[in-house]
């Protein structure tokens, strides 16, 4: 966590793009609970006919849902079904369209934010190599530095700039779906938070491992760029000394060496997304049961609203399995972050002997 905190300090000189992106975020996740609530008009045009009942609605005041009840039903009947649902087709495809403006609007902001990152972090390698002492250049492969400045900022910028943007959009999501989960039910609601944190810990489970797995890759990846560039360099050296096998096994060697790392990482990293596919059908499974009973037994929580509330939920799993898979890639920035690091804090000095 701390080399994600210690990355994001590229982000503070931007401040006002970080604010935009956060305010356009807020609004696409309030215009999407908008949009994906419309349903329950439609629900009630379809299957539920409007009486003159709504007076007594407005007279119980039960609370937040029943002055939306009070709302739908009131429109209806006071406009007919045929031109109430006229209405309520077009307000959601105006809804949609504010929507997604505001998803556009934060994804051109998260776009200079990423590259902005890349940017600055290659400026600080580059200006740092320029400052470091002959002396490091004789102990360091060229290979591996030029690994950091290559592989190690693109991983960067794929995974932890990509779990940065999750994290604004997608938090942002959830949070807004969660509170109108709490609208709806604050029962059920609580029944999914005892749910939830088991799938969370078994692919917390698989997160830890990835990290260390990602961090052998980056180092054997640049150990076969230092490789390569060594024999390209000495090439005439090597076929003078007829020594082609020798340099060909070593290569093949450590190359099916980073191989087997790779497949290993890409393994614990796929494996993410179906666990995560599969406690989500069982989470649902769960809710279906129990909210079931909710409105069964003549609770708070009726037929309409729960229908909403399945489909708020459902709108709900994408944004947090793409939470969960940022922040499983992120290690792999991370150990890529750690590697950049190292020749960001190498010693500029030149150490002098004592009695030369």
């Amino acid at each position: 966590m701390k080399k994600f905190i210690d990355i994001l300090r590229y982000l503070k000189p931007y401040k006002e793009h970080i604010a935009l992106n956060l305010f356009y975020n807020l609004l696409n996740a309030v215009f999407s609970v908008v949009s994906f609530g419309a349903i329950i008009p439609f629900i009630k045009m379809l299957v539920k006919p409007v009486d003159d009942q709504t007076d007594e609605i407005l007279k119980l005041d039960n609370g937040f849902l029943d002055k939306i009840n009070f709302f739908f039903e009131s429109y209806i009947r006071d406009h007919g079904v045929q031109e109430a649902l006229l209405h309520f087709c077009v307000a959601i495809v105006l809804l949609f369209i504010v929507r997604n403006i505001f998803r556009y609007l934060g994804q051109l902001e998260m776009a200079f934010m990423r590259n902005v990152v890349v940017r600055d972090l290659r400026n600080d390698i580059y200006q740092k190599l320029l400052r470091l002492p002959m002396s490091f250049y004789t102990s360091e492969r060229k290979g591996h530095i030029y690994s950091r400045f290559t592989n190690d900022v693109s991983e960067v910028e794929w995974s932890v700039m990509g779990a940065l943007e999750a994290l604004f959009r997608q938090s942002i999501m959830i949070i807004v779906f969660f509170t109108s989960l709490l609208l709806i039910s604050w029962q059920l609601t609580l029944f999914v938070l005892i749910v939830l944190p088991v799938s969370g810990f078994l692919i917390g489970r698989i997160n830890k491992s990835l990290k260390k797995t990602a961090k052998k890759g980056q180092e054997q990846l640049g150990g076969v760029v230092s490789n390569l560039e060594e024999t390209v360099s000495g090439i005439r050296i090597i076929k003078g000394f007829t020594s082609e096998s020798i340099f060909s096994k070593r290569f093949v060697d450590q190359n099916e060496v980073h191989f087997k790392l790779m497949v290993k990482l890409f393994r614990k990293q796929y494996l993410a997304s179906p666990l995560g596919e599969t406690m989500s059908a069982f989470t649902i499974a769960l809710i279906l049961w129990f909210g079931g009973n909710l409105v069964l037994g003549g609770s708070l929580l009726n037929g309409e609203f729960f229908i909403a509330y399945i489909v708020v939920f459902s709108q709900m799993i994408a944004p947090a399995k793409t939470l969960t898979e940022a922040f499983s890639r992120v290690q792999r920035g991370i150990s890529a972050s750690e590697r950049i690091d190292e020749l960001l804090l190498a010693d500029e000095s030149v150490l002098e002997v004592t009695n030369p």
